[in-house]
């Protein structure tokens, strides 16, 4: 990602994050009978799309921060810590917003 990232290529990631929590939540329901071993599938699914559309929100949450003024690496090459607990609580932030929006959205597609 580069130095600066637009607002609007921050949002459309967001935006994207959403939309990977929907199609977890679709696909984990269309598989959610099939077992294999001891594993349920659709669960395995649910898990493995809010983990990438964490990733994804904490990959754009740093780029805000950034953006914001509050890099993870400072001018002096230093690892900030005071940094990553603001763009890990601006993650958080973000991450209940999105969940919070995209549940009616998914709920909505399963009628």
């Amino acid at each position: 990602m580069p130095r600066t990232v637009p607002f609007k290529t921050i949002m459309g990631g967001y935006a994207v994050a959403g939309f990977t929590l929907i199609l977890g939540f679709l696909l984990s329901l269309k598989v959610s009978p099939v077992v294999v071993g001891s594993v349920d599938v659709g669960t395995l699914y649910l898990r493995g799309f809010y983990f990438l559309a964490l990733a994804i929100v904490f990959n754009f949450t740093i780029a805000w921060g950034r953006m914001r003024g509050f890099p993870l690496r400072l001018e002096n090459g230093q690892f900030s810590f005071t940094h990553l607990l603001r763009v890990s609580v601006m993650t958080a932030i973000v991450w209940f917003a999105i969940c919070f929006l995209s549940g009616p959205i998914a709920l909505f597609l399963t009628r």
